[in-house]
C-alpha cells in the first residue's frame, strides 16, 4: 500500500458542494484502490455543516468501504486566521472570473501559506507519505515544495488552470512558482497551453512534464445506448421545445436545424474565460 499525501485549497465542504469535487473523486479512486490518502486543505467554515458540526482534522466528506480496506481520504484541515467566519481563501472565492486575485486573497495569503506550510510539515514528518501531490501550483505547490524539501518526500504538482495565472501575476508569485516547480519531480498538466504557460516561468522543468487530463468514471459517464444519432434526431427534428425533458419549453424553433448540420456538441463547463466558450462561439459562426 502506498500513501499519498494531497494538497488542495477546493475539495467538498458538505453534501452537494461541488468545489474540488474531482479532487474527492481522484482521492476516493486512489483509496478504492487500496491506497492510504491523506488530504490537507485550508479549513471553512462549509465543512461545520458537512460533517455535523465536528471539528476535528478529519472533518468533512467520507466514501463507503468495505472490510479490510481504508475507511476514507483523511482530511486534515489547518486554520490561518481568526474569527473562522474569515476563512475566505479557496473554494473558488479566491478569484474574480479566474482572472484575477481578490484584495481580500493577497491580504490573508500569507497567513494561509504560513498555517499551511507548518501543518503539512508537521503532519507529514508524523505521518511519513511516500509522496505528496499538490494540486494547482499555488499555493500548494509552494506549501507542498517547502514540507517536501525539508522532509526529502518526493513530489508531483499538477496545474488545472486558474494556477497558470496567478504564478505570472507578479515577481513574488513567479519566484514561489519556480521554488515549486524545482522542487518537484513530476509535473503534470491537462493542456499544452497550461503546460508551456507555466514553462515560462521554469524551462529547465520541460523534461518532468506530462500532459495527463483529469479522468472520469467511465461507470458513471459513458455513450447513450440511443447513439449520437438518435439523440440528434430526438432534440432537433421537432424542435429544441421536444428535447429531452422538455429542455427550453417556450421555443417554438429549433435552435439550430439538424439539417443544416450533421455534429452534435455537448460542452461542459462554469461560465468561465478560462473554459473558452468564446472561442467555441466565434468558430460555430464561421463557415
Amino acid at each position: 500500500m502506498m500513501h499519498i499525501g494531497v494538497l488542495t485549497h477546493n475539495y467538498p465542504r458538505f453534501p452537494g458542494d461541488f468545489s474540488g469535487i474531482f479532487i474527492q473523486s481522484l482521492c476516493n479512486e486512489l483509496v478504492t484502490q487500496q491506497q492510504r490518502v491523506t488530504v490537507w486543505a485550508p479549513y471553512d467554515i462549509g465543512f461545520e455543516q458537512g460533517s455535523g458540526g465536528v471539528k476535528g482534522d478529519n472533518a468533512g466528506p467520507s466514501i463507503t468501504h468495505s472490510p479490510n480496506h481504508p475507511i476514507t481520504p483523511s482530511l486534515r484541515l489547518y486554520r490561518y486566521v481568526w474569527p473562522p467566519r474569515l476563512h475566505r481563501l479557496g473554494y473558488m472565492r479566491t478569484m474574480q472570473a479566474d482572472l484575477a486575485m481578490r484584495l481580500e486573497a493577497y491580504l490573508l495569503s500569507p497567513a494561509m501559506f504560513a498555517a499551511g506550510i507548518a501543518k503539512v510539515t508537521r503532519d507529514a514528518h508524523r505521518l511519513r507519505p511516500d509522496v505528496l501531490h499538490a494540486h494547482w501550483l499555488l499555493p500548494n505547490g509552494f506549501i507542498a515544495a517547502v514540507a517536501a524539501r525539508r522532509l526529502g518526500i518526493p513530489l508531483v504538482v499538477s496545474v488545472p488552470g486558474s494556477d497558470a495565472q496567478v504564478a505570472r501575476a507578479n515577481p513574488l508569485f513567479r519566484a514561489m512558482a519556480r521554488f515549486a516547480m524545482r522542487q518537484a519531480n513530476l509535473l503534470t498538466a491537462n493542456s499544452t497551453d497550461l503546460r508551456d504557460a507555466v514553462l515560462e516561468i521554469e524551462p529547465t522543468a520541460a523534461s518532468r512534464f506530462d500532459l495527463i487530463i483529469y479522468g472520469t468514471d467511465p461507470q458513471k459517464f459513458g455513450p447513450d445506448k440511443t447513439g449520437v444519432g438518435e439523440l440528434q434526431k430526438q432534440w432537433w427534428s421537432r424542435g429544441v421545445e421536444e428535447g429531452p425533458k422538455g429542455a427550453y419549453p417556450n421555443a417554438s424553433t429549433p435552435l439550430l436545424p439538424y439539417s443544416l448540420s450533421p455534429f452534435f456538441l455537448l460542452c461542459v463547463g462554469r461560465m468561465a474565460p478560462k473554459k473558452g466558450f468564446d472561442v467555441l462561439i466565434r468558430a460555430l459562426a464561421e463557415p
